[in-house]
């Protein structure tokens, strides 16, 4: 507990903890504010012009507005940090949904809002903010928060949506769990639990005598959606190509799977933290349990709460937001933001491109390896447009401020998960479909010879002379993309 010290030297309240101060930062930088102070006794945001105070005393925590030089006490007054932080949370949240088009919350329906999140858990606030109903999503993500340190969080939404009994809604017809058991359902020939195995959590499922483990999950909730994801999975509606084989991954989520082992890997929205998860087949090709880890990661954001609330009934549906993505190593994401002057199929496919790039670097995202390449092909075609008559995309040469002064927060990974389109623009014109035998091949030039690789479902083969397919149309890209990693097409 973090408790400020006033300037009589008196402690009359705790101030914001630190778990309320990193969601709040983490809001505040996605809503384009980069200076920030962040102390139990003090969180301050805004820009050069206008900014935003919120300071713990004896009398709570007061809102002060500061607009070029003059400072002037809201009216606000909190008795409580954690609510000062949810009112904190919506202003910025709101904010962020402005920038992403999405329409805008009025004065009334704020006031409305900071009601519902009375009783809402500060992390599921940005979520709901950016629905198209925020009251109701807040509504919905309201709830009782487990209080018993041996059981998962959100044990009584989970206990009910699997049926267990609503005095024990975190234990099998109410008998004694094992230890580091904390969540488990079923009956006594087949159940589900979760456990908890040094710094992961397991979901294993048993059948009478024998047992697997299903995955591994870096936090505690994302077991949560797991379970949720294999009791519900007809009820989740994942958006993307209905044609796919597979359920295609959502952009912004990195595949780091290799051979046996399926591992997706993706920062939370809400305090920028790494999740994961991880699961090993028992033979060689997909894991029965593949599409589930999918469509958790689908599920990523969305409140455990919100999740068991919706889809409890035997009808229940839950329509998930979001744009199909795959994973890109540095020389194929170079290769895409690098093509300028009209290398792009259409203005559509460029528009998309440039805004990848840009939110790749405003989020941190960007391979550091991409800086330096991208930056030089974008200068060219700023100058372009200056010494040559030439078209040159509009799109593409208003990346250009983003290259000036120092360069960004960069990522030192070598991939970055991206739109579909990204991947079009890196691989377009040498992406081919073999009519028998393995289903995808591709192929580039090396030096004056032509090499071409043929996709094995576990890895690129090299075929010397094979002979090629018709070019694939888009929608047989996009389906490609989403059932396969393109991790390694460098």
């Amino acid at each position: 507990m973090n408790t400020p010290v006033s300037e009589d030297g008196i402690c009359p309240r705790p101030g914001f903890d630190q778990r309320s101060l990193v969601v709040l930062r983490r809001l505040a930088e996605r809503a384009g504010y980069s200076d920030t102070t962040a102390r139990s006794d003090r969180f301050e945001y805004g820009d050069l012009e206008i900014r935003f105070r919120y300071d713990v005393s004896p009398q709570g925590v007061s809102e002060r507005r500061f607009s070029r030089g003059e400072v002037s006490f809201t009216g606000t007054t909190f008795d409580d940090p954690e609510d000062a932080a949810r009112w904190v949370a919506l202003q910025l949240a709101f904010e962020i949904r402005t920038q992403a088009g999405l329409p805008r919350v009025d004065d009334a329906r704020r006031s409305l809002a900071f009601a519902r999140a009375a009783r809402v858990e500060l992390d599921a606030i940005p979520w709901c903010s950016l629905q198209p109903d925020p009251v109701q999503a807040l509504d919905l993500a309201a709830g009782d928060v487990g209080s018993a340190e041996d059981d998962v969080p959100h044990a009584v939404a989970l206990g009910r949506l699997v049926g267990n009994r609503p005095d024990a809604p975190a234990t099998l017809d109410g008998i004694r769990r094992a230890h580091g058991t904390l969540f488990e359902y079923g009956d006594h020939e087949t159940a589900s639990r979760i456990v908890q195995r040094g710094d992961s959590f397991g979901v294993i499922c048993r059948q009478r005598a024998s047992e697997h483990l299903i995955a591994s999950t870096s936090h505690v909730e994302d077991a949560e959606r797991l379970v949720v994801v294999l009791e519900r999975s007809s009820g989740i509606r994942i958006p993307g190509p209905h044609q796919l084989s597979a359920v295609p991954l959502p952009r912004g989520v990195l595949d780091r799977s290799r051979g046996l082992v399926t591992e997706f890997e993706w920062r939370s929205d809400a305090d920028g933290a790494s999740h994961s998860v991880r699961s090993v087949a028992r033979a060689p090709g997909r894991s029965s349990d593949f599409s589930s880890l999918v469509r958790l990661t689908w599920l990523r954001d969305v409140p455990v709460n919100v999740l068991a609330d919706t889809l409890r009934g035997r009808d229940g549906a839950f329509a998930v937001g979001g744009s199909v993505g795959v994973t890109l190593g540095t020389a194929a994401l170079i290769r895409a933001f690098s093509r300028g002057r009209g290398g792009f199929r259409d203005d559509a496919q460029s528009a998309v491109v440039c805004s990848e790039f840009r939110r790749l670097v405003r989020q941190g995202d960007l391979p550091e390896a991409c800086w330096e390449p991208v930056r030089s092909a974008v200068y060219g075609t700023h100058m372009d447009s200056w010494s040559s008559g030439l078209r040159v995309d509009n799109r593409y040469e208003a990346l250009w401020p983003l290259f000036e002064g120092p360069a960004p927060r960069l990522s030192d990974e070598t991939v970055a998960s991206v739109d579909v389109e990204v991947a079009l623009a890196a691989v377009e014109y040498g992406l081919t479909v073999v009519p028998a035998g393995p289903r995808v091949a591709r192929r580039f030039p090396v030096e004056n010879d032509v090499v071409t690789e043929v996709w094995d479902g576990a890895g690129w083969s090299v075929r010397p002379g094979a002979e090629f397919g018709h070019q694939m149309t888009r929608s047989e890209a996009v389906r490609f993309a989403g059932v396969h990693s393109w991790s390694d097409l460098d």
